[in-house]
């Protein structure tokens, strides 16, 4: 009886709000919780669903996915038919980096205006775009803008101290000062030696050299990238690491983060976008608490509502216990401060992504505890976003590689 009656009491936190707003206003505007802050209306945008190009579907049996493989798969995700209850009615797809790179994951990205040829040809994308369309699936791409890869031409070209491309990336020259060269962040050094008794930042690693993002030819060169993949038809972007493209571990000692210049500098990218396509729809990876993420979503639009799953609904649902209704109230206290910075903006809802654990696997597989999870977050606020394999509680291990292995069909 006990667990029957949390399952409810959580299951009602979210559920009478949801339907409380629905029944006051248009069915595509879904009101915030509060009375207080419902002036801000989220406009309901379908489902996406994200996957790893690489991990979800292989065509020609060489043991690597490819874009002709999640062709043979979109009715699948969904088939163009609202009568049919076959598909997953899914209508937006997220593709992890689609972009010729050295590693596996694809986030150090050596040319930004081709494709993996692991994956397919250009041709080949050009045919996955124009059959999502079809079926009413929009596509996002996943675009790195806080860093390169150690092999793009913009990076080698960087590392000649005269050369138009050095203050496209955070070079220093050895014995500098105002920087402090043992600076450490996800465990490794952000200032790396270069060839030349100088140092470039890397947050991400000596393989990912961050770019110099106030420089103004590298923005030209972004919204060029921008213009390119929007023309091939993709409706927007997931941009990578949104949190520290102006993080001052780049910047000389003392200067501090400024969520607000970052927020003003993402605005300007996602104005460019809507300029060239009205209905373009972008999101952030804004790893960060609640203050953080709705002061970047005044910039970008829209954020992912990172937490929403691993801190509160699995915690809850392994526990038998929702507390004073800690996940509603989390809301509420986002919500609130979505009204007051960023009053336009979309929450992106997730349970997990390609960098966390899978939720089949931190609930154990228990088909009812996974599917209560779901109802919670896909009935929240937003755009929720599916992470591929979710659907039929696939699991995984702690490294990035087994949360990204192959989609299980059949």
């Amino acid at each position: 009886m006990k667990q029957k009656l949390f399952f409810i009491t959580l299951l009602l936190s979210v559920l009478v709000p949801y339907f409380f707003s629905c029944s006051k206003n248009n069915i595509k505007d879904i009101s915030l919780l509060s009375p207080s802050v419902s002036k801000a209306k989220i406009p309901a945008s379908g489902v996406y669903y994200s996957l790893f190009v690489r991990s979800f579907a292989d065509s020609n049996g060489d043991g690597i996915g490819d874009f002709n493989g999640i062709i043979s798969k979109l009715d699948y995700l969904n088939d163009g038919n609202d009568a049919t209850t076959s598909d997953l009615g899914i209508t937006g797809l997220w593709l992890l980096p689609i972009y010729p790179s050295p590693s596996y994951h694809g986030y150090d990205v050596v040319d930004y205006y081709n494709v993996n040829p692991d994956y397919g040809t250009m041709e080949d994308f050009e045919k996955l775009v124009s059959e999502c369309k079809k079926r009413g699936i929009s596509v996002m791409l996943d675009m790195p803008l806080n860093h390169s890869s150690a092999q793009c031409k913009w990076f080698i070209e960087s590392q000649k101290k005269d050369s138009p491309y050095r203050d496209w990336y955070h070079w220093i020259e050895e014995g500098d000062t105002g920087y402090n060269l043992n600076v450490k962040i996800f465990g490794h050094n952000v200032w790396n030696k270069g060839s030349a008794n100088d140092y470039y930042a890397g947050i991400f690693g000596n393989h990912m050299p961050d770019f110099n993002v106030e420089n103004e030819a590298v923005k030209t060169e972004f919204k060029k990238i921008m213009r390119f993949w929007l023309e091939k038809g993709v409706s927007g972007f997931r941009y990578d690491a949104a949190l520290y493209v102006l993080d001052s571990v780049k910047f000389p000692s003392g200067t501090q983060n400024s969520a607000d210049k970052s927020s003003s500098w993402w605005a300007e990218i996602i104005a460019y976008n809507k300029e060239l396509n009205s209905q373009s729809y972008s999101v952030g990876e804004v790893w960060d608490g609640n203050t953080t993420r709705a002061r970047f979503a005044s910039g970008l639009g829209s954020v992912f509502n990172f937490g929403i799953g691993d801190k509160f609904i699995i915690p809850e649902i392994l526990s038998r216990d929702a507390g004073e209704n800690v996940y509603a109230g989390m809301l509420q206290a986002y919500y609130e401060l979505l009204s007051v910075s960023a009053p336009n903006a979309i929450d992106a809802p997730f349970l997990t992504n390609h960098d966390q654990p899978r939720a089949g696997g931190l609930l154990k597989g228990d088909v009812d505890s996974l599917k209560l999870a779901a109802s919670l977050y896909l009935l929240a606020e937003g755009v929720p976003f599916i992470y591929y394999g979710e659907e039929i509680g696939m699991k995984s291990g702690t490294k990035d590689e087994t949360k990204r292995t192959p989609m299980l069909w059949g």
